[in-house]
């Protein structure tokens, strides 16, 4: 059993962390529902710019990780945030750490349209990828392979 404050350290270590969560894919029902207001929003392909980062694949898993009694908790921490249960196996995640609040740089290669986007967002979102940059790739979901990769 780890001592409590051992467990102070790691939540400590754990908490200077924030984190974006991604999926590598762009044509998961379960998440265009949840998290694309049921296919009427859009999802972003992108390139992270810079290599300030820790990007990290999830593991999926149903056993807890082994946490060592060790001084390095910034790893501790980082294990603890990159492990889900295999229930969210679907959602394909990956995530980028950061510390102290820094802004991920990125460069936005695509857009891809919600299946029942409606006709006025779709327009609004066309109009500012135009304004944004226009040589990002609008793709409506429709006609998206399957298993492609965001």
């Amino acid at each position: 059993m780890l001592d409590d404050s051992i467990i102070e350290e790691i939540k400590n270590a754990k908490d200077k962390y924030i984190f974006c969560p991604l999926s590598r894919e762009n044509n998961n029902e379960h998440l265009w529902s949840t998290f694309a207001d049921n296919h009427r929003g859009v999802a972003i392909g992108f390139k992270i710019t810079s290599r300030n980062y820790i990007i990290q694949d999830i593991k999926y898993d149903n056993s807890l990780p082994f946490i060592q009694c060790s001084t390095n908790h910034d790893e501790t921490a980082k294990l603890i945030l990159c492990r889900k249960l295999d229930k969210w196996k679907l959602e394909a995640e990956t995530r980028v750490l950061v510390k102290c609040r820094q802004n991920i740089k990125i460069a936005i290669k695509k857009v891809i349209t919600g299946r029942d986007i409606s006709e006025s967002d779709n327009r609004l979102v066309k109009e500012l990828i135009f304004k944004i940059n226009p040589s990002i790739e609008i793709i409506p979901y429709n006609s998206i392979e399957s298993r492609t990769n965001i």
